[in-house]
C-alpha cells in the first residue's frame, strides 16, 4: 500500500476516525468515507477501532499504529472498549462534536495549518462524563451532533463547517471535577486507591457517582430528564465524594435518606422504592447489567439490614435469603400479637427507642432475630399476672408468693417496666413446667387425710412460708405428696403437715446468691448463669439452704459484688446508654474496647467496667 504524502502525525491522545478525517482533509477530499474508499481502507472499521484497519490506516499514513490503536474506540457488540476500559453507547459521544476552546486554539497555533485540519478530535472528548479539560481547567464546549447522512465521524468537516461558531467561543474557566480528573487519570492507567470505583467498570463507576450526586443535591425525587451538562457535571463531583469512601460512606449517604425520609399519611408501609425513589427506581430498572453489582450490592444489603424486608422477596435482582429487620406491624402480623403489647415489651426489652410513642407501627424497626427469640422463649405470648393465677389454679396470693420467692420468674417482670403499671409476661411453657414438676409424683387421693393439707393450709400450720413447701416439692425433699383428685392444678397438691413441720426448723440465712438469684440479678439467663459458673468467672459454696433445707450451691455476697465491679453486660450498658445493644457493641468496637470475656463462653458479651468507665 503506497503511503500518502503529504501526511499528518497523529495528535496525543487522538482517535484514529479523527486522524483519518483531518488526513481527508488534507487531501482536499471533504467526504471521509469516499476518501478511505479511494485508499482501500475500511471506513467503519476504523471507526470500530478494529485492529486491521487501524493497522491498514497506519501504513498509508507512517503514523504509529500502536498509538493510533491505543486511541480507538474499538466495538465490542453493542459497547466499546478504550485502553481496557468498557463503555455503553450512552456514554459514548461519538457523534458529538465537543471541543476545548484552548486545545483548538494550541492546535493551531502549534500545527501552522487550516483549523479544520489542525484541530483534532481527543477520545477524553467523546465520553460523556468528561464535561472539562483537565489540561486547561475549562468546560467543554458542545457544538452540536454531526450530520449523520453525509458526514458522520467526520470531525475534520464539522470543525470546518463551525470554525465560525469556535472563534467565537468564551473559554469558561473552572477546574475539572474529582471524577473528571479520577476517569482520566483511569484512562491514563493510573492508580487511583479507590477500590470500590476500580472494581465497576469504567461506564459504571461515572454513571453510580452521578446517580448518587443527582439524588446528594436535587433530593430523592429528581427528575434527572432535566439535568444540563453542568446539572450533570455537579451530580458527579458531589457523587464521587461519597463514592470514593466506598462502602462505609455509601451507607451512610443511604442512612441519611432514610433518616430524613417523610413517611406518607395513610400508607402503611413505605417501600424501598418510596424511600429511595428515583436512585431505587435507576439501581431497579436501569442499571441491571453485571457492571452495577458492586453498588446494587451495597443497596441491597442495607436496605435488607435497615427496613422489614421478608425472605424470599426479590431485591434490586437479588433474592432476600433472611429476614433481618421486623417493624411492629410485621412482627405482630408473623407472632400473631397485638401491636401495643408488643411494642410495650420490645421498648421494656431495649430493641426499640425510648422514644417510640412518636413512631407508626410501620416505622419502627428492630432486630428481626432479637425477636423471634423473645418469641421462642415465650416471651411475646406470656400470661399477665392475673392470667397466670388462673393458669395454674393458684390465686392471687399463692401466685405472688411464687412470684416474689422466685420460684416462678416471669420473662418481663413488673421491676422492669418501672411507671408503666403492674404488669408481668409468664411464659405458658414454663408455667406448664412449674405444674409438672409440682405433680411429678404426687399420690392420687380422693380425699385428704387427717394430716393431709393443699399448700397454702399446710404453710399456715407450720408457720412457714407456701414457697418453702414448693420449693421441697420441687427438689424432691418431701417424702410424701398427694394430689387430690377432686380439685386440679396448684390447688389440688397435698402435703404431710408433719413432714413439713420437722423439714422447716432452725432455718438460717443464706449469705450468698443462687445460680437462680444471680439469673435475676444479672437479668440474664440461665445458660449464660452456668456458664459463668462453669468457666470458674462466679465461685460457688455449698450452704443448707434456709427454705427447703436442703444443701445448695450459693454465690457469696462478697463475690457477687465484686463481679459486679469488675465486668457489666452489654444489655445494661445498652439499656444505660438508651440504644440499641448492636450499635453500642460497634461503637465499643470502634473505640478498641473488647470483650473481657469471651462470649462463645459465657453466651453473652461482658465488658471489664473500668475500661468503659475511662470512655464515658
Amino acid at each position: 500500500m503506497q503511503q500518502l504524502c503529504p501526511t499528518l502525525t497523529p495528535g496525543i491522545d487522538e482517535t484514529p476516525i479523527s486522524f483519518a478525517s483531518r488526513l481527508a482533509h488534507l487531501h482536499n477530499i471533504h467526504h471521509l468515507r469516499r476518501f478511505c474508499t479511494d485508499l482501500g481502507l475500511p471506513f467503519q472499521g476504523i471507526a470500530d477501532g478494529d485492529p486491521v484497519a487501524i493497522g491498514m490506516l497506519a501504513r498509508v499514513s507512517g503514523a504509529d499504529e500502536q498509538q493510533l490503536q491505543a486511541n480507538a474506540f474499538v466495538r465490542d457488540g453493542t459497547d466499546y472498549r478504550i485502553r481496557g476500559q468498557k463503555l455503553i453507547k450512552s456514554t459514548c459521544a461519538l457523534t458529538h462534536i465537543r471541543i476545548c476552546p484552548l486545545c483548538a486554539a494550541e492546535d493551531i497555533r502549534t500545527f501552522g495549518l487550516a483549523p479544520e485540519i489542525a484541530i483534532y478530535d481527543r477520545l477524553q472528548w467523546k465520553i460523556t462524563s468528561i464535561r472539562t479539560c483537565v489540561n486547561h481547567s475549562v468546560a467543554l464546549e458542545h457544538l452540536g451532533v454531526e450530520d449523520k447522512t453525509n458526514s458522520v465521524h467526520h470531525f475534520a468537516g464539522a470543525i470546518a463547517s463551525r470554525l465560525p461558531q469556535i472563534s467565537a467561543l468564551e473559554p469558561i474557566a473552572r477546574d475539572a471535577s474529582g471524577l473528571e480528573h479520577y476517569l482520566v487519570g483511569r484512562l491514563n492507567g493510573l492508580a487511583s486507591a479507590i477500590p470500590f470505583l476500580d472494581s465497576m467498570e469504567f461506564h459504571a463507576a461515572a454513571k453510580t457517582c452521578e446517580m448518587i450526586g443527582a439524588i446528594a443535591t436535587s433530593g430523592r425525587h429528581v427528575a434527572v430528564s432535566s439535568f444540563s451538562e453542568d446539572d450533570w457535571r455537579s451530580a458527579g463531583q458531589a457523587g464521587f465524594e461519597i463514592a470514593k469512601g466506598g462502602e462505609d460512606s455509601i451507607r451512610a449517604f443511604l442512612q441519611e435518606l432514610q433518616r430524613t425520609f417523610t413517611p406518607r399519611a395513610g400508607v402503611a408501609h413505605d417501600g424501598p422504592q418510596g424511600v429511595y425513589d428515583q436512585l431505587y427506581k435507576w439501581a431497579e430498572f436501569s442499571a441491571q447489567s453485571s457492571d452495577f453489582d458492586a453498588f446494587r450490592a451495597i443497596f441491597h444489603q442495607h436496605i435488607v439490614r435497615t427496613m422489614p424486608i421478608s425472605a424470599g422477596e426479590t431485591l434490586l435482582g437479588r433474592i432476600v435469603e433472611e429476614r433481618q429487620v421486623h417493624s411492629i406491624r410485621t412482627a405482630a402480623k408473623k407472632f400473631q400479637v397485638h401491636p401495643k403489647r408488643l411494642r410495650k415489651i420490645l421498648a421494656i426489652k431495649g430493641l426499640i427507642p425510648a422514644n417510640h410513642e412518636g413512631l407508626h407501627d410501620n416505622h419502627l424497626m428492630m432486630d428481626a432475630e432479637a425477636v423471634q427469640k423473645l418469641y421462642d422463649d415465650g416471651v411475646l405470648t406470656g400470661l399477665t399476672r392475673k392470667d397466670t393465677e388462673d393458669y395454674i389454679g393458684a390465686g392471687r396470693v399463692q401466685t405472688k408468693v411464687m412470684v416474689d420467692a422466685g420460684i416462678l420468674v416471669p420473662a418481663i417482670a413488673t421491676s422492669d417496666i418501672g411507671d408503666q403499671g403492674g404488669w408481668s409476661s409468664f411464659p405458658t411453657r414454663t408455667l406448664d413446667a412449674f405444674l409438672a414438676r409440682l405433680m411429678q409424683d404426687a399420690v392420687p387421693v380422693a380425699t385428704a387425710g387427717e394430716e393431709q393439707f393443699d399448700i397454702p393450709a399446710a404453710a399456715k400450720r407450720a408457720n412457714c412460708s407456701a414457697a418453702e413447701i414448693v420449693r421441697m416439692i420441687l427438689d424432691r425433699k418431701l417424702n410424701w405428696v398427694g394430689r387430690l383428685t377432686t380439685k386440679d392444678k396448684y390447688m389440688s397438691v397435698l402435703v404431710d403437715l408433719q413432714e413439713v413441720k420437722a423439714k422447716t426448723q432452725n432455718l438460717q440465712p443464706l449469705d450468698g446468691l443462687t445460680a437462680q438469684q444471680v439469673q435475676q440479678a444479672l437479668k440474664t439467663t440461665h445458660a449464660v448463669v452456668r456458664a459463668l459458673i462453669d468457666e470458674g468467672i462466679l465461685r460457688q459454696e455449698k450452704h443448707i439452704h434456709p427454705v427447703n433445707r436442703c444443701p445448695v450451691m450459693i454465690t457469696p455476697h462478697a463475690e457477687f459484688k465484686s463481679f459486679q465491679e469488675t465486668y457489666v453486660s452489654l444489655t445494661e450498658l445498652a439499656k444505660k446508654a438508651d440504644t440499641h445493644p448492636l450499635t453500642l457493641k460497634k461503637l465499643l468496637y470502634e473505640m478498641d474496647i473488647d470483650p473481657a470475656i469471651d462470649p462463645k463462653r459465657v453466651h453473652a458479651t461482658f465488658y471489664e467496667r473500668s475500661k468503659v468507665q475511662e470512655h464515658e
